[in-house]
C-alpha cells in the first residue's frame, strides 16, 4: 500500500489526530462561529470553553470580525478537509497529496496567524505559555505532517 508518511502506522497516526482536530472544528469552532454565548449557556462544558476563553484566549470570546471568519473558514472549509485528510491517509489514496499538503500549508499559516494575534495583538493571552501549548498542536502538526508528506514513497 502506498503511504504519505512512509508507513501505513504512521500516516494512520496523523489520520487520528485529523479526526480530533476536525472535532474541534465541528463542536467548539462552529458554536463560536455561530455565535453562541459560551459565558450565558449553562452547560459544564460551555463553561469550560468560557473559561478557557476569559483566561487563555479571549480573543476567543471577544470574536472580532477576523476571527469570526476564521471560526467559520475552520467550520465549512477546514473541518471538511481535515476528514478528507484523514480518509486518504487512512486508505492509503496518495494521488490527494497535492490536496493535502495544500491544506496543511494553509491550515498551518491560519494556525500561525492565530498564535501570533493571540499574542501579540490587541487581546493578547494573560497564559502566553497555556495559549502556546493549547494552540500550538494546530501548528506542529500539519507542518510536521507536510515534511513527511512531501515526496511520494
Amino acid at each position: 500500500m502506498a503511504t504519505f508518511t512512509g508507513t501505513q502506522r504512521r500516516d494512520r497516526m496523523f489520520a487520528g489526530i485529523w479526526l480530533l482536530f476536525a472535532v474541534t472544528s465541528f463542536v467548539v469552532d462552529s458554536q463560536a462561529a455561530c455565535g453562541v454565548d459560551f459565558e450565558a449557556r449553562g452547560t459544564a462544558f460551555d463553561a469550560a470553553i468560557a473559561n478557557y476563553g476569559r483566561t487563555v484566549d479571549p480573543v476567543f470570546l471577544a470574536r472580532p470580525d477576523w476571527a469570526l471568519v476564521m471560526l467559520l473558514f475552520s467550520t465549512f472549509v477546514f473541518g471538511p478537509l481535515k476528514i478528507v485528510t484523514a480518509v486518504a491517509l487512512w486508505k492509503g489514496i496518495t494521488r490527494l497529496r497535492p490536496l493535502v499538503l495544500v491544506f496543511a500549508g494553509a491550515y498551518a499559516y491560519s494556525t500561525a496567524l492565530w498564535i501570533a494575534v493571540g499574542l501579540f495583538g490587541s487581546l493578547p493571552s494573560p497564559a502566553p505559555v497555556q495559549y502556546v501549548m493549547t494552540n500550538g498542536p494546530y501548528l506542529v502538526v500539519p507542518l510536521l505532517f507536510a515534511w513527511l508528506a512531501r515526496r511520494e514513497r
